[in-house]
């Protein structure tokens, strides 16, 4: 049975409407689901916006470094972030599929290490320094996520087709004239990225111009049910085809 990981927000919780999964794990997060070729881990490491994030608490388990972290906050908002109970510590994946929407990394001071999209809890601006990734590490740091767990990754970019006035998401690091042009910033690094016969791109633009955003879209950041589940079966069937 092949093992595959979602990294990400929100909207990678899109298997729960595939009819042939069996729920392992799904009172809480992360989620666990299998049907009789694929098990799927979702969110297994928190909510994740960057590769930096995605990097970092991949390594922080690898490194077994992770159990030393003994501020509860800090622990908490690195890998419970967004109602997450537990994280799933085995990293013997067939498989990742990493969702990349966002190049801030907002970074703790006194650690050094990454808090993935914002502080939950009581914010003390000082303790904390705010940078973009640059195209390169962006590049390299899926790069070096590949070379750690050595498995395909199938990357999703940041969503671009919307229409009407165009929100900033939290995590992003820009101004309202210039949300579209960082989000076909990422995608431009992604595509790089993906020239590699190890890592690939699912662009779900494509679905969602093609479906059409109303069927798609519940408002700028979150799926339809509808569309859940349709991009759910396509996300299946490329890791399949992929695997």
């Amino acid at each position: 049975m092949n093992k595959v990981g979602l990294f990400g927000t929100c909207r990678v919780k899109i298997i729960n409407t595939q009819d042939d999964f069996k729920k392992i794990k799904f009172d809480d997060l992360p989620y666990v689901y299998k049907n009789n070729n694929i098990q799927i881990n979702i969110r297994p490491l928190g909510y994740t916006t960057t590769t930096s994030d995605i990097y970092q608490n991949l390594s922080l388990i690898h490194s077994n470094f992770y159990k030393k972290i003994n501020d509860t906050f800090l622990f908490n908002n690195i890998f419970l972030k967004r109602g997450g109970k537990s994280i799933i510590t085995d990293l013997d994946y067939d498989c990742i599929v990493l969702e990349i929407c966002s190049i801030k990394k907002l970074i703790h001071l006194k650690s050094n290490l990454v808090i993935p999209y914002e502080v939950e809890g009581e914010f003390i601006p000082s303790e904390y320094i705010t940078k973009s990734e640059c195209y390169n590490e962006t590049i390299e740091n899926i790069q070096k996520i590949q070379k750690l767990l050595n498995c395909k990754i199938i990357l999703l970019p940041p969503i671009t087709e919307i229409s009407g006035y165009i929100q900033i998401g939290k995590h992003e690091n820009t101004f309202p004239n210039k949300v579209l042009e960082y989000r076909k910033d990422i995608i431009a690094r992604l595509i790089k990225a993906s020239d590699n016969k190890n890592i690939f791109l699912f662009n779900w633009n494509k679905i969602i111009n093609e479906k059409g955003e109303k069927f798609i879209m519940q408002d700028q950041f979150h799926f339809t049910n509808e569309g859940k589940k349709y991009i759910g079966e396509k996300l299946i069937n490329f890791i399949t085809q992929n695997i």
